[in-house]
């Protein structure tokens, strides 16, 4: 309203749109019926402007504060103060070190202790939870891989994406061929055998870049073939999985910051089934917590059906072996408030990471006795290796190595913080105008029955959008309502037609409202570990595990669809 009055906005549209955006920003669902406490408050967006660092009091307290503007809200442009002791909410209290200035938080559940005319305050109570950045999607099964240590992800972002071994690759086509049976197209033995050698070529150079001539074709071939049996197995024995699938739903929350892939997911009535696939030798800790986030990003689609059709909506979570076909529930290893936690972290990691000056000292192997005694020998041995080749230990040695890669991982970061700026404003409704200016976006689409699917059309053609480019097609809210990834065939200065790679999607699901067509960015990672021969020497990279090497082609997916054993 307060905008509104100072004329900031431009049309009625935006006004709605931020309206609208304000309105879903709520506490997402973590038990069923789960209800906002009275007397609480929510602050949906702050810019931090004054931080107080943990202090440990004469009581053995230790008390943290953070100051912000409200930037969204009922208490838009006020100052507030929150202030968080670690008897209180341990968290919260020792992620202040992890802000910084002008960076951006959503706060909720704090109780209000005074509303002064020139500054709020609020305390941290157990239920409070800040969430940094929280427009910008962190992979879930990053944050997964987070829980115990985030020093794995910190290497892994320095190393660069496109971390590949045999067993990695072998995840992906099993994966690939998952699908396949899911839409009905492996029935036969015969057919186990047609789509393995029509998937493979896509994945013969990252093949050829992690093994060498001793590496047996056959066996990795029968090995293949052994997964997919075991699946069809699974499909046999649950013949409904081949009706109402969705494979490889991508969801965003806007509210906690995640984003993340689901192998499958089967609606039938209120009733909501996730299974996620892991070709692994076992079922580890991790493969729990990352279901468990996948049911945190359904939250905020569940509470909408919810809201809107008044039913309660029951969500079922599988873990699928292709070992040998088996299936266990989830297994809750952790918690909201952990997974958050994780997810905030790196967040600031990745922040600190283009930061001239870090803020964060880096972990090390062996700076928690308490922490990396927990992990096996193996992961203990890599930490060890990258602590002392990225010189995070105290007392490394500086090198003209070791300084220009630093200055690339620099450059690197902060081009990324800024690319994933392009993410966090598509899941801004506020800035549908932002986008449309900057001829990201289509808006108006409406579908064309009796056209070669999938083709909209519109009044006005106000974006670059060209042939092979990436669209996620939505009617704004992403975090809470349906979307659909596609890939742009042709477009026109009044049409576009777009595939949608999802089984048994009809066009009568588009029809009857008008649709935002926007370009998906692109994630800007794949030269992030380009420096690291110039550090390490190829012959240390030859040493390394050929999980170390860089993949420089082939077949692309997100990584967490990589799952390695």
């Amino acid at each position: 309203t307060v905008r509104a009055l100072k004329g900031e906005y431009e049309t009625l549209d935006e006004m709605m749109a931020g309206l609208g955006a304000l309105r879903e920003r709520n506490p997402p669902i973590i038990e069923r019926k789960r209800e906002i406490s009275d007397g609480r408050v929510v602050l949906p967006e702050a810019k931090v402007v004054d931080l107080q660092y943990p202090v440990i009091g004469e009581n053995g307290i230790w008390q943290s504060s953070i100051e912000a503007l409200v930037t969204s809200g009922p208490l838009r442009d006020r100052e507030v103060r929150i202030s968080i002791r670690s008897d209180r909410n341990r968290t919260s209290c020792f992620l202040v070190p992890n802000l910084w200035i002008h960076s951006t938080i959503a706060a909720y559940n704090l109780a209000p202790i005074h509303d002064g005319a020139d500054k709020c305050v609020f305390e941290a109570i157990p239920e409070t939870f800040i969430v940094v950045e929280p427009l910008r999607q962190v992979n879930a099964t990053a944050v997964a891989r987070s829980l115990h240590c985030a020093k794995p992800q910190l290497d892994q972002i320095r190393r660069g994406k496109g971390d590949v071994t045999v067993q990695t690759l072998k995840g992906q086509l099993v994966h690939a061929l998952f699908d396949r049976m899911l839409e009905g197209g492996i029935t036969t033995p015969n057919d186990y055998e047609a789509a393995y050698h029509e998937a493979l070529p896509s994945f013969l150079v990252p093949l050829a870049s992690v093994t060498d001539r001793y590496f047996d074709e056959i066996a990795f071939r029968a090995d293949v073939l052994r997964h997919l049996e075991a699946l069809k197995d699974f499909i046999d024995c649950h013949p409904h999985l081949l009706e109402h699938t969705q494979l490889e739903l991508k969801r965003y929350s806007a509210t906690i910051g995640i984003q993340g892939r689901i192998d499958a997911i089967f609606r039938e009535g209120n009733r909501l089934d996730i299974l996620e696939l892991k070709t692994g030798t076992r079922l580890r800790p991790e493969d729990h917590a990352q279901l468990f986030i996948y049911r945190l990003l359904l939250s905020d689609l569940v509470r909408r059906w919810q809201r809107n059709d008044g039913q309660d909506v029951e969500i079922t979570t599988r873990l699928l072996s292709s070992i040998d076909g088996s299936f266990a529930p989830l297994r809750v290893t952790t918690d909201f408030y952990q997974v958050l936690d994780a997810r905030n972290k790196l967040v600031a990691i990745q922040y600190a990471l283009g930061r001239t000056s870090a803020y964060i000292a880096p972990r090390y192997e062996g700076f928690n006795e308490k922490v990396c005694g927990n992990c096996p020998s193996w992961t203990r041995d890599h930490c060890k290796d990258t602590s002392d080749l990225f010189g995070d230990r105290p007392d490394s040695r500086e090198s003209p190595e070791l300084e220009y890669f630093r200055r690339f991982t620099r450059l690197v970061e902060r081009e990324r913080w800024y690319a994933d700026q392009e993410v966090a404003d598509l899941l801004d409704d506020s800035r549908l105008e932002f986008r449309v200016k900057n001829f990201r976006t289509i808006r108006g689409a409406r579908i064309v029955s009796g056209e070669e699917p999938f083709t909209f059309e519109f009044e006005e053609n106000t974006s670059d959008l060209g042939c092979g480019d990436t669209v996620l097609i939505h009617a704004g809210r992403i975090s809470s309502s349906p979307t659909y990834h596609g890939l742009v065939r042709e477009v026109g200065t009044k049409q576009i037609r777009v595939s949608i790679p999802l089984k048994n999607l009809a066009a009568a699901v588009f029809e009857a409202q008008s649709w935002i067509i926007d370009r998906f960015p692109s994630d800007g990672e794949e030269e992030s570990g380009a420096g690291i021969s110039l550090l390490a020497g190829e012959g240390w990279l030859r040493r390394q595990p050929a999980g170390w090497r860089r993949r420089r082609g082939g077949a692309k997916r997100e990584p967490d669809r990589a799952k390695s054993q």
